[in-house]
């Protein structure tokens, strides 16, 4: 009985060996497949692909080759041929930037890049609305031409930081080169852009990155001191770009940096309302700010958006964290009707209060974002990215649903003075 029940275990140990032997075989036959077709599929040219700056210089005729080029050189055979499955195999990636504001950008980009569907995945939600006309998508590089030798300058809560990383990882895909360097506060160094606004009044930011920060610096800093500016904003040269985290209005007013960094600045992205939990609060903080941003964006060639609020979707009447249900257990992301269930319920509305500074200061446009975000309540950090906390916040990430994002700012753009178009 010994002798048959240990002749048992051994085959039974012999079969699992096999299976593990059968499996490994079976992955690496894949990965070597993999490696196979990357090796046949077209590859980047060095004029091509070597940094942005490289690309700002290209004529009209070789943006539009490069233009058309972008998936045959960018993502190769074997990704092509896995973008016709996205109907049955669709995922978002994470994204988790936003818990991460110290790391640099080219590890931030190298983790979206091995998850394969990062930047090949089609995004349903983002093509109905594509095909329906009420969007439409503008790649990093386009958006980058239209801000030749501008400074811009992104402010605001998380979901402002995830709107700059995927344009700036948009940028590192289509250049094949960092676009930007993110340096830790500890690393600063005074010749950063990043320090030089600090000094003048500027308020914690937790990441800096430009193009050629040097030379931004000197133009800014001679027109500080009465030499005048340069070219910068002239539509040549580099695009300056750094970042601020206030969530709310007052954070970058009260240190007296958003009004004195302004005559330094071409264009301002700012996001601030989901921080906000009352409407006297949220309205006497814009009313401090909007009457010189709309200055501000009067003049040629300067421009002031706001990027609508997002829904969330909490398991609640409106999807708003404050109004979880605490009888629902677990982390819910679920679908609501917003706009009528705020409206009834006589909950803060946060976009109608941006809706109505806008129209009574015409200069400072909306970057379109509610519609974008409405039916995406399955495509939050928890709901699909996975996440350790109730995330129904932000987003998993989806390169469609931030060209979308940036086909709103390049909407504004096309509107004023001052841009370049090729």
């Amino acid at each position: 009985e010994a002798d048959r029940q240990r002749a048992a275990n051994e085959a039974n140990e012999a079969a699992a060996d096999e299976a593990v032997r059968v499996d490994r075989e079976t992955r690496e036959a894949a990965q070597e497949a993999d490696r196979q077709r990357a090796a046949t599929a077209p590859t980047a040219t060095a004029e091509g692909r070597t940094n942005l700056t490289d690309f700002l210089g290209f004529s009209p005729f070789e943006h539009e080759i490069f233009a058309k080029s972008e998936f045959a050189t960018t993502l190769g055979v074997s990704a092509l041929h896995k973008w016709t499955e996205w109907a049955q195999q669709w995922q978002c990636v994470p994204d988790d930037a936003h818990t991460y504001p110290e790391s640099p950008f080219n590890q931030h980009c190298a983790k979206l890049e091995e998850e394969l569907p990062a930047w090949m995945a089609r995004d349903p939600y983002v093509e109905a609305l594509v095909s329906k006309r009420k969007a439409h998508l503008v790649d990093g590089l386009q958006l980058a031409t239209a801000l030749r030798g501008k400074r811009v300058f992104f402010n605001g809560d998380s979901i402002i930081e995830q709107l700059l990383r995927a344009w700036m990882c948009d940028l590192k895909r289509l250049t094949g080169r960092e676009a930007v360097d993110m340096t830790p506060e500890d690393q600063l160094e005074s010749k950063t852009f990043d320090a030089f606004v600090r000094s003048n009044g500027g308020a914690d930011p937790t990441f800096i990155g430009s193009l050629q920060l040097d030379a931004a610096i000197k133009r800014a800093k001679a027109g500080q001191e009465g030499g005048g500016a340069g070219d910068a904003g002239s539509g040549s040269g580099p695009m300056s770009v750094f970042r601020m985290g206030d969530r709310i209005v007052s954070g970058w007013v009260q240190t007296g940096g958003a009004l004195q960094m302004l005559p330094f600045l071409d264009v301002l992205v700012l996001h601030f309302g989901l921080h906000y939990h009352d409407e006297v609060t949220m309205r006497r903080e814009y009313e401090s700010i909007m009457p010189q941003l709309d200055a501000f964006a009067a003049q040629p060639g300067k421009a002031v958006m706001l990027l609508e609020v997002g829904e969330q979707h909490f398991a609640s009447s409106t999807g708003r964290y404050e109004d979880v249900n605490p009888l629902i257990k677990g982390c819910n992301c679920a679908p609501h009707n917003a706009d009528d269930s705020t409206a009834a319920s006589g909950q803060l509305d946060r976009n109608k209060i941006i809706y109505e500074y806008l129209e009574r200061y015409p200069n400072v446009k909306l970057i379109p974002f509610r519609q974008l975000t409405a039916p995406r309540h399955a495509m939050h950090m928890k709901s699909r990215c996975g996440n350790n906390v109730c995330d129904c916040t932000h987003w998993c990430h989806s390169t469609p649903l931030w060209r979308a994002v940036l086909g709103g700012m390049m909407d504004t753009l096309k509107g004023i003075e001052g841009f370049q178009w090729q």
